[in-house]
């Protein structure tokens, strides 16, 4: 028996072929963190933003869930001074905790590109709880805005 398809249905089968294929090469960079790498985070704003801080200025309410990370990291460190793959396995490895920070507790969250950004950003030296939470906040804003200065190279990043 052979199976004969019509123009129309084979151009169907092309256009939903074609699309899981987009699918699947973007499910494959999302998972590899290239996405946010090259394009950005893909949440867009709202048609009328409220107004309030100035676009990349943490608040105190962002800030809050950050400090409790560093102090569970900091209750826990070996050293107050460790290399960012030690913080970054602490960061992964926390307990997490309502309104936790992005990631903090949830094993592999942290992409080879953030990753690259926090050595970047350390200069490869020994950093503390707190600039290790300072780099991830700002590493996490520089891949919502689709730029990351650790990953440029810009020197003095740490705070």
């Amino acid at each position: 028996m052979k199976i004969e398809l019509e123009q129309h249905e084979k151009t169907i089968l092309y256009v939903v072929g074609g699309a899981g294929a987009l699918l699947l090469i973007y499910w494959y960079l999302k998972s590899q963190g290239y996405w946010d790498q090259w394009f950005g985070s893909t949440v867009a704003p709202g048609p009328n933003p409220s107004p309030g801080p100035s676009a990349g200025v943490p608040t105190a309410q962002t800030l809050a869930p950050y400090e409790q990370a560093m102090q569970i990291m900091s209750g826990v460190a070996s050293s107050p001074m460790m290399t960012v793959d030690q913080w970054a396995q602490l960061w992964q490895q926390g307990p997490p905790f309502q309104g936790s920070p992005m990631g903090f507790g949830v094993p592999g969250s942290i992409t080879p590109s953030v990753m690259a950004g926090l050595t970047a950003g350390a200069n490869n030296a020994p950093i503390s709880a707190a600039q290790f939470v300072t780099l991830m906040l700002q590493q996490q804003q520089a891949g919502m805005s689709g730029y990351s200065k650790a990953a440029a190279g810009v020197s003095g990043y740490v705070q």
